[in-house]
């Protein structure tokens, strides 16, 4: 292999593309790279890195039967910082935004 291998897109299936879009760009201040009101929103999640939002509804037209509940494969995304009191700062952002503290 002559190239190190990178992920380059990582897709969630939403229920609610817009809300989901708020809460990345507008609540974390993702940066839009492409929106389809009610489909699909992409953000960029990092250098090289495109996070797409998709409507859980639609990902069996590409992905096939897809499963969900306790079937689902679990995941986890991070988000790394520079400094521990960022931590704190991006807990607020992503509470401020709607999310669910677990």
């Amino acid at each position: 292999m002559t190239s190190s291998p990178d992920l380059s897109a990582v897709t969630l299936g939403v229920r609610d593309v817009e809300a989901s879009r708020d809460f990345y760009v507008d609540g974390l201040g993702f940066r839009e790279v492409l929106h389809v009101a009610g489909q699909i929103s992409f953000v960029q999640a990092g250098p090289g890195l495109l996070l797409a939002l998709w409507d859980v509804t639609q990902m069996p037209t590409e992905y096939g039967d897809v499963a969900h509940g306790t079937a689902a494969p679990p995941m986890s995304l991070g988000h790394n910082v520079e400094r521990a009191e960022q931590v704190e700062q991006l807990y607020a952002a992503a509470i401020a935004a709607g999310a669910t503290s677990v």
